[in-house]
């Protein structure tokens, strides 16, 4: 274990919906990539370049983050449907989590904040805690695990009195703000983890995070890639004086892609594969374990850092998987970059 410290910190691991890596969105014109890595270093954030996602497509990027390990690989067995991935693995009672296994032996209390696409669901002595649960989103909840495609799930999404994306709406991110500024803070150790849809469509917000709607993608994209930019600061601001021991993670489950910006099929693998990666922690642990750059690796160097674990860093690789539709869904193919 690194130190008595290591035990009391908290830590806040924030998944950024569809948030390409710096490099593609100075490319792409959404933002100045040097000015941008400035301001997350101000907020006490290392930005870390080249960081790829454990896989393309979200259920199995989230699976491998809660397993702390690659969840399916080219030698595993085809899968029929998603209910060995994220977030159908949380709503089987008996299944162990890795993660919040992991946190609980350590001694902290692990903390999801979801949204309708992956809702905390509450189980009897299960290893995490949901801030937000009510008997709407249970029933949503129902509708994920059950009735995952069939008309139900849509039918229960009108039930909702606002946006679908609900617990926080888009804005996870603020929404926990939000409630750290009405909530006394504690003094026993807390991994939060948030799932923030934006900047993943539907694009609901100007890049000042005001109410607009947009049509064009790339400008939608923009506009919220920048509103994404300033909630993190702001986090930050609040973090640093309320919370300054605190390790933070913002990372992407995967990236995103301009239909116009592609050129070859490495051009839209590649879009997918690199991340947005900022990390707050301390210089030791930087030292100590090196930087991360992929999805894996994070979530080990977290868990290394905040509460003492000496888990070894898993060779860089992003796997492409599929969607129902497609051939080839169930099977997943390797690229190493």
């Amino acid at each position: 274990m690194l130190s008595k410290e290591s035990y009391t910190q908290n830590v806040y691991y924030i998944i950024l919906d569809g948030m390409i890596g710096l490099e593609y969105a100075g490319q792409f014109g959404i933002i100045d990539k040097i000015e941008t890595k400035k301001t997350l270093q101000q907020a006490s954030l290392t930005y870390i370049d080249k960081t790829y996602s454990s896989y393309n497509i979200s259920y199995l990027t989230f699976a491998s983050i809660m397993e702390v390990d690659y969840s399916v690989t080219e030698q595993s067995a085809k899968y029929v449907n998603r209910g060995p991935f994220f977030p159908m693995m949380m709503y089987q009672g008996k299944k162990n989590i890795p993660l919040p296994e992991l946190v609980s032996k350590a001694g902290s209390e692990f903390i999801w904040i979801g949204n309708f696409w992956g809702s905390c669901m509450e189980w009897v002595s299960q290893p995490w805690t949901c801030i937000h649960s009510n008997k709407v989103r249970n029933l949503m909840r129902l509708g994920s695990t059950i009735y995952f495609n069939t008309p139900l799930k849509s039918i229960l999404i009108t039930w909702l009195p606002s946006n679908p994306f609900r617990e926080g709406g888009q804005r996870n991110v603020q929404y926990f703000l939000d409630y750290l500024k009405n909530n006394k803070q504690t003094n026993n150790s807390k991994f939060v983890f948030i799932h923030q849809m934006s900047p993943h469509e539907p694009y609901t917000v100007s890049d000042n995070c005001q109410p607009q709607n947009y049509t064009d993608m790339y400008e939608g994209y923009k506009a919220s890639y920048k509103c994404v930019l300033q909630e993190i600061v702001d986090f930050m601001m609040y973090i640093s004086i309320e919370d300054p021991n605190a390790v933070v993670v913002f990372q992407a489950d995967h990236g995103w892609t301009i239909p116009e910006k592609i050129i070859t099929q490495e051009d839209e693998i590649l879009q997918k594969a690199k991340i947005f990666n900022a990390i707050k922690a301390p210089t030791t642990c930087f030292e100590k374990f090196g930087k991360p750059h992929s999805t894996i690796n994070t979530i080990r160097f977290v868990l290394n850092c905040a509460y003492g674990f000496d888990l070894p860093y898993l060779d860089i690789i992003h796997y492409q998987g599929f969607y129902e539709k497609h051939p080839q869904y169930g099977n997943v193919f390797a690229h190493i970059f």
